[in-house]
């Protein structure tokens, strides 16, 4: 995205740079109680799924798009983008809003691919998990038992410390 940094809002700023981390994924962005969508993802996803495109204030000339989803629905819009061969990546507040001096701290805790899609509750387990892959190049198909580590996810509004050795371990 070709957009004049210093002019727009530092959350706005703050989202971008999320962006660029994830270009190739529909970043949801997490704002209060909903996950957030801006400009390109916002346009793409309000038609995919058949959202309202609205727009807000960041700074510019012109409003930014943006549509957004309920964050108590998000694993069913998420699926629904996945079936459509979206990646997402998601951006979680990683720090309680009303604590907060100055920005609140965000970082993406969890990239979906159509690939691979976990249930929320498969990966807020701290347990190993056992999965399956299925190999088709050799003349049989047999089942591979694979070890699914899932690392603790930062909850919402946990402490800063907690998100960086999350990071780390992952």
């Amino acid at each position: 995205m070709d957009i004049d940094r210093s002019k727009i809002s530092p959350m706005m700023r703050q989202y971008l740079e999320m962006k660029d981390k994830y270009e190739d994924c529909v970043l949801f962005f997490r704002l209060g109680d909903f996950y957030e969508m801006f400009f390109d993802d916002a346009v793409s996803v309000s038609k995919a799924l058949e959202l309202t495109l609205t727009g807000r204030d960041c700074g510019l000339e012109e409003r930014a798009p943006m549509c957004g989803v309920p964050y108590h629905a998000a694993d069913m819009y998420i699926k629904r983008l996945i079936d459509l061969g979206f990646k997402v990546a998601v951006c979680e507040q990683l720090t309680d809003p009303a604590e907060s001096k100055g920005i609140v701290i965000r970082d993406v805790i969890r990239v979906v691919t159509p690939r691979v899609l976990l249930p929320t509750a498969v990966c807020l387990t701290t347990d190993a998990t056992t999965i399956f892959a299925v190999s088709t190049t050799t003349r049989r198909t047999s089942p591979v038992p694979l070890l699914l580590r899932i690392f603790p996810q930062v909850k919402p509004h946990s402490a800063l410390s907690r998100a960086r050795t999350w990071k780390q371990a992952s």
